[in-house]
This record gives C-alpha cells, structure tokens and sequence, in this order.
C-alpha cells in the first residue's frame, strides 16, 4: 500500500542490492536504507527515475447457483429489521463481478542531496514525486469484504500492486564520533487530515438537492527512522535500522440535518442531528528492525540484512484491524485467526568490481505473505514475494568533477495463491429465517449463502512486476 520505493529502493544503488544496504551504502537512497550511512556518502546531487510495469492478476471463481443476492430481497421482512449493511440485488450491483489485471505501470522522479555542514556530520534529503499526470496525490479506497460488491465489485492487492500516487520526502543525519561507529537519525513524510461536512436537507423526499459546507484541516506526521553503522574490523561492516509505523490518515464527519425532525424529548424542541464517520488509511507502513552486514574486500562487496516487519498492527482502508473486520454477527468465529503474522524479510547482494570505476550488482530479496488464508467474511489479496536484482554502475570524472551512472532492473514474482471461502464464515445478506413482508410466508430462496462478495467462493492471485531505476550522481 505504501510508497512503492519503499520496496523497490528510492534510487538505482539502493535497487541493485534489494534494499540489504543496512551496513554499507553508496548513494542518499540510505536515507531510506539506514540514515547513520550517510558518513559513508560524499556531498552528491542525485537525479533518478524509477518505473515500474506490474503483471498482476486475480482470477475469481465460478459462483454456484443461489449465491446471488435475488430481487426478492426488497418484499422480504429485511426491510423492517435493524440491520445495518442491507445487500443490493446482485442483478442491480452498478458493476458485475470480474476480475483483476493490475497492468498500469508507473514513474517516480526522484531527488537526492548529501552534503556536510558540519565536521563529522552529514544530511541528506529524498523527494519523490509522481511522472504521470498533475497530481502530487491521487488515493483510492477499498472495502476489503462483501462491501465492496456495491462499488467495483473486484478484489484488490493489499501490500504489493496497490500503490497510491503519493509524493514522498525524507530526509536524515548521520554523526560519527570515531571511524567505527556512526550514528543516524531521520523522518519521512506522512500525512493526516480531517474533514467535516455539514448537511441541511430542507425536504427529505428530493434527494438532488441540500445545503452544506466543508471545513477541512490538513497536517503533517513523521515516520522517525534510527540507525547505527559499527565497523569492528576494516573488512565488516554492521548496520542496524529502525522505522517506525506510518499511515496516511483522514478522519471524515458528516452531519446531517433533516427539516421537521427533531429528537424526542418531552419538554422542548431540538432538532436532531445525524453524525456520521468515516475513518480512511492508506499508505500504511509497517514498524521494523532491520540487521544487515557486509564483507568489505579488495573488488568484491557482499551484503545480508534480515527485517522485522510488524504487519500484526496493520490497518485497513477504512481503519480496520483484519481480525475485526473479520468478525461477522450472529456467528462464533475464532477472528485472531484473522491477525496479520510479524514476519522477517531477507535480502543480500555481491558487488563486483574489476576496476576502480565500473561495478556489477546481483542482489535477491524474500518478503513472505503477513496475511492468514482469506476463507471468512474478509478478502486482503496477498502473497510471498520474491526478487531478483541486477545493477552496473559507472563512476567517471567529467570537467574535474566526480559523476556516477547507475541502472537497475529488478524483476519481482508474487507467488500464486488459491483461496476457498467457508460459506460459515461469511456474512449471509439473505439470511436463511426471511420470510415475505406482506404475508409472512418462508422464502426458499433465501436457504443458503447470498452474498455480493467478489471474493466468494474463491479466487487466485499471481503475478509479476519489473522495475528499471536510473540514477545520476554528482559530488559536490
């Protein structure tokens, strides 16, 4: 859901090692990676640009016959009960179920400057921004459940494939006391706002027409990045990293007015006002800890890190731990089964340079899946995820300046998953005891599962992403 360069790398450097630059880094995309490796990085200006092209595809499964949510559902006593989610028709749905192809790629121009104002310290900066169109911010939402029936009617990617077109800043500092150790600290930019839109509606029974007004409030938050370089030997390097949690938050109120409707008191006259929320995230970003090394040798450079992501806390579009949105009324379901998993990630690289100034990178990363098999109510798409990176770059002097090239391609493959649903999992939206409004009589076509949930009875997701990062360095 988050920034996409947070996985691929913020330059071509950072890209060509699969993100393992904890302990050893050579371009501002440490200010990412690990802010206290900035010591390691002389005054730059960086020009990039990252693209990538997403082959990503969910295929959903035949639905069986009496799944569909019938016409008969608006003669049936549902319309007298208190329920709070009443199912469209399926026939009436403004879209029909179908399924998903994640095939618009996209481009990121990316900014960087290190330099040193101070002896021993360093500060460096990434700003990202979108290629494609005029928007520094384009969100979308999703219900991640039979919700999402009444909209697109389609499943979504949760962690991979799901990116917003949101600008990013970071920026960091590194201090180092001595030549083996160095300490970092750094932000990134997030975002949090609230809207609240005030409603009169002088007739009820004309739905085109109201009076309101919007007051909105836009503010700032920070990811806070900590990291420690420690070099014991000459050859060894040890990085360690913390990020913390980020999301982009909205808080939306609306209240609402109705002519001639009043609250019941039986002293006075007081208009009754509708308050309704709605809590939106995105861009949700994991807590981690992240351990790398690297071996530092004549013309070869080998690095690993390992990093805890805190996918247990997560939040869903509409502010939703999985495990509660995963709970269904009426039923006795086990929903912590439902609970993202805390997982640790892995990647590493080798770094070959036949000379001074020309080096190759071959770099792999493992994130596996934080999300527990989607058989209940709630549909989050995702899978293990695997990379293969390649990078070259060059470092040449042009009018008795230092100038780096470096180009990296990275090829990702998201596992193919199948999912079955557990009807007993599920919100039944017809539930079985309906009978008709007028005479009472049982409905048997309400027997059984109806649901609009694009996820029933099943589906399988896959898919592919390749990247290209370029990046132009200069020093300073």
């Amino acid at each position: 859901m988050a920034n996409p360069l947070s996985t691929f790398g913020w330059d071509a450097d950072s890209a060509a090692v699969a993100g393992s630059n904890l302990a050893v880094g050579r371009s501002p995309g440490v200010v990412h990676a690990n802010p206290a490796l900035l010591d390691e990085i002389p005054s730059t200006f960086t020009f990039g640009l990252v693209s990538y092209t997403p082959r990503l595809d969910i295929q959903l499964m035949k639905r069986p016959a009496g799944a569909d949510v019938p016409l008969s559902i608006y003669g049936s006593s549902l319309g007298s009960q208190s329920v709070q989610d009443r199912a469209l028709p399926t026939a009436e749905l403004p879209h029909r179920r179908a399924d998903t192809h994640v095939t618009n790629g996209d481009s990121r121009l990316v900014l960087g400057l290190v330099t040193s104002p101070y002896k021993a310290v360093k500060v460096g900066v990434l700003l990202t921004l979108p290629m494609s169109g005029g928007d520094a911010a384009n969100v979308a939402t999703r219900y991640d459940d039979e919700r999402q029936g009444t909209f697109d009617n389609k499943l979504g990617f949760t962690r991979f494939g799901g990116w917003n077109r949101i600008a990013g800043v970071a920026f960091g500092a590194s201090f180092a006391p001595w030549d083996w150790l160095s300490i970092g600290i750094g932000a990134q930019l997030s975002a949090q706002a609230q809207a609240k839109l005030q409603v009169y509606v002088p007739d009820a029974a004309v739905q085109d027409y109201a009076q309101s007004n919007l007051e909105t409030n836009v503010g700032t938050t920070w990811r806070s990045v900590l990291g420690v370089r420690m070099r014991p030997k000459k050859w060894l390097s040890v990085g360690l990293v913390f990020r913390g949690e980020s999301y982009f938050r909205i808080d939306a109120v609306s209240e609402v007015v109705l002519w001639n409707y009043h609250a019941a008191d039986p002293d006075r006259t007081v208009p009754k006002r509708t308050q309704q929320s709605f809590p939106v995230v995105t861009e949700y970003q994991p807590q981690e800890l992240g351990l790398g090394v690297a071996g530092l040798f004549d013309k070869v450079t080998v690095q690993a890190s390992a990093t805890l992501q805190r996918w247990s806390r997560y939040l869903d579009h509409h502010a939703q731990a999985p495990e509660d949105a995963a709970l269904v009324a009426g039923r006795n379901i086990d929903t912590s089964a439902y609970q993202f998993h805390d997982i640790v990630s892995f990647a590493g690289a080798i770094t070959l340079r036949p000379v001074a100034a020309l080096s190759t990178t071959l770099g792999a990363a493992f994130l596996p899946s934080p999300v527990p098999a989607q058989v209940g109510r709630t549909t989050y798409v995702d899978s293990n995820l695997f990379a293969f990176t390649f990078g070259q770059r060059a470092d040449i002097v042009v009018s008795s300046r230092k100038v780096w090239l470096s180009l990296a391609l990275q090829l990702w493959q998201m596992q193919q998953r199948t999912t079955y649903k557990d009807p007993s999992q599920m919100v039944d939206e017809m539930p079985d005891d309906l009978r008709t409004l007028r005479t009472g009589e049982k409905m048997p076509e309400a027997r059984g599962l109806q649901t609009n949930s694009p996820g029933y009875p099943g589906f399988v997701s896959q898919g592919t992403a390749l990247t290209t990062t370029f990046s132009i360095g200069v020093e300073l």
